[in-house]
């Protein structure tokens, strides 16, 4: 994988940070992998934190439905960007995935 450590960074061996090119650190995407032997699987989790402030929730009628949605347990939706800069840091993070299937495999 490229060293470009801006758009990826490793924490461990199954996790690695990539940055949204915008820069604001809330649109940061964490991805974990996991081997689960027992049921011979893996598990991809990709985190990235979600705010209700956007212009959807600015009136307090949107607001109160959404609550609604919740006490009701009905779906909720919500929508995420994630700006990639071009083929680089788009390679980058399917290589991370890339590599971290070798490390699992080797376990």
């Amino acid at each position: 994988m490229k060293k470009n450590r801006s758009k990826i960074e490793w924490t461990d061996k199954t996790t690695f940070i990539t940055r949204c090119e915008c820069m604001d650190p809330d649109h940061d995407i964490i991805v974990e992998v996991e081997k689960d032997t027992e049921w011979d699987m893996i598990t991809l989790a990709m985190h990235t934190q979600l705010s209700l402030k956007n212009t959807y929730y600015d009136n307090l009628w949107s607001k109160l439905k959404t609550c609604w949605k919740i006490l009701t347990n009905k779906e909720v939706t919500f929508d995420s960007e994630f700006l990639f800069r071009g083929y680089e840091h788009t390679r980058d993070f399917c290589d991370g995935l890339m590599d971290m299937a070798v490390r699992l495999k080797k376990d």
